[in-house]
């Protein structure tokens, strides 16, 4: 029963009331969702694959594993996957010149250091023999040498035969060829004085300074030499390692993308019945749609059994329990429910526009379905109505009736035709009526609005504008 009071309100402005009840109470917490397979399996774009889709299976089709359920074009893919095998044969071929010329380029290496070797090894014992002074014999050799032609100077018979010439016994040319040997003799034995002066020490100073310096040039030679010989074999190690590991490289690259071509046919992993996925929270995959790796487009759901993922308000989820029953109403079942139980309940709040992260927090809960109606397919719009909790006998109002201020809770109770605050302390909730305990009598009545208001509106023209308990 509804009962206006009037108040010091605006004329024609009345308040309502409703009687508190008691009795038995059965707390239901409501949620909804939809059903789900409870056992599928997704299927998403392998990785570094993308393309458009070429043939796609219609959605709620039965397959079986191994049934091609969707086909990837992938031109574009094909073409870099045939130039990247033709980069890794040529690759492979750059590798096998560099190890066929190797052994010959190294054989010249080391060539190039004996050879320098050699030139220095020379170079030092030409210095070594030179610094050493000359030898006995060259000496002996050279001072025999000039003696003998001074000698030969001293006893030429010049002379004698210039006086047959004047006497008329020497013909003029026999006089000829013995001054020309007489200019012989005489330069002959310059030679032998030069050669016999280049032997003192202080003669040979030069030339002992310039091969001690090619000495030193060769050995500097030989050392520069050696370090460019262990410079180019280092080279032509890093070299061969290089072109081994860009081969290698390239051929695992073609490799991979050849066994990517092969999966651009997407097969059932299981039997079942095939979902299009909703991409961003909206679209659903179709033929010629771009896809790309890690897209998910499909599952493969097992339709055999059922699950319902639901979600709950902030203040509902703490009466929700792991095992607590619920009932499913399920539209075109209207006439019947569907017993089922809760079997996870989320510990993470979310937002219940994905899109707004400023909208009301909800949290996730599972519940497990037993045997529904064979016509009831995953996706369809699912009421649960959660047993929270239940007392035998309790006082209870209608939540428009429990007020607040902080973190206390009041109701505004009609006594002597005015509304008098008593505070008290909720318990249990259901769809619209909360169980409360306090200084509340079962007789009182209690406002749904607070007379002090500035806001307040009309109250209802009748009772049945209100929710009756259930």
């Amino acid at each position: 029963m509804l009962l206006l009071i009037g108040c010091s309100r605006p004329e024609g402005q009345t308040l309502a009331t409703v009687p508190v009840r008691s009795g038995p109470f059965t707390a239901f917490v409501v949620a909804n969702g939809e059903t789900q397979p409870f056992e599928s399996a997704n299927l998403a774009i392998p990785p570094q694959l993308w393309g458009n889709i070429d043939q796609l299976m219609p959605e709620g089709s039965h397959v079986k594993p191994g049934d091609v359920v969707c086909r990837i074009n992938v031109r574009d893919f094909k073409e870099r996957a045939d130039d990247r095998a033709q980069m890794a044969a040529l690759q492979s071929l750059e590798l096998a010149r560099i190890r066929n010329d190797l052994p010959m380029k190294r054989q010249e290496v080391h060539r190039d250091v004996l050879g320098a070797r050699q030139t220095m090894r020379e170079a030092e014992l030409d210095w070594t023999s030179f610094s050493r002074g000359p030898r006995p014999d060259a000496a002996a050799q050279a001072r025999s040498d000039d003696e003998v032609a001074a000698l030969r100077v001293a006893y030429d018979q010049l002379a004698q035969k210039r006086e047959l010439f004047q006497k008329g016994y020497l013909p003029k040319e026999d006089l000829r060829k013995a001054e020309l040997g007489r200019l012989n003799l005489e330069a002959a034995s310059e030679r032998a004085k030069i050669a016999r002066s280049l032997l003192v020490p202080k003669a040979q100073f030069d030339e002992y300074q310039r091969k001690k310096l090619t000495n030193e040039i060769e050995k500097s030679r030989f050392v520069i030499k050696r370090e460019e010989a262990e410079a180019r074999l280092t080279s032509l190690g890093f070299s061969t390692r290089k072109a081994g590991y860009r081969a290698r490289k390239l051929q695992a690259e073609a490799d991979l993308l050849a066994r990517k071509l092969k999966m651009k046919d997407m097969t059932a992993p299981l039997e079942g019945v095939l979902l299009y996925a909703k991409i961003w929270g909206w679209n659903k995959p179709h033929v010629g749609m771009e896809v790309w790796n890690g897209l998910t487009i499909l599952s493969v759901a097992q339709t055999d059994r059922l699950k319902v993922l639901a979600t709950v308000g902030e203040r509902q989820v703490t009466q929700v329990r792991e095992g607590a029953k619920a009932f499913l109403e399920i539209p075109g079942f209207n006439d019947r429910s569907f017993e089922a139980k809760v079997t996870l309940v989320g510990k993470v709040s979310k937002a219940e526009d994905p899109r707004d992260q400023e909208s009301r927090k909800v949290f996730e809960i599972e519940i497990t379905c037993g045997k529904l109606a064979p016509e009831i397919r995953p996706g369809i719009k699912v009421r649960a109505r959660i047993l929270a909790a239940q007392a035998e006998q309790a006082l209870f109002i209608p939540q428009d009736a429990l007020f607040s201020s902080g973190k206390k809770n009041y109701v505004l109770v009609s006594r002597s035709g005015k509304p008098q605050k008593i505070m008290v302390e909720p318990q249990l909730w259901s769809d619209d009526y909360v169980t409360v305990k306090g200084a509340l009598k079962k007789e009182d009545r209690v406002f749904l609005v607070d007379p002090e208001d500035p806001a307040l509106l009309t109250a209802p023209d009748s009772e049945s504008d209100f929710p009756s308990e259930k």
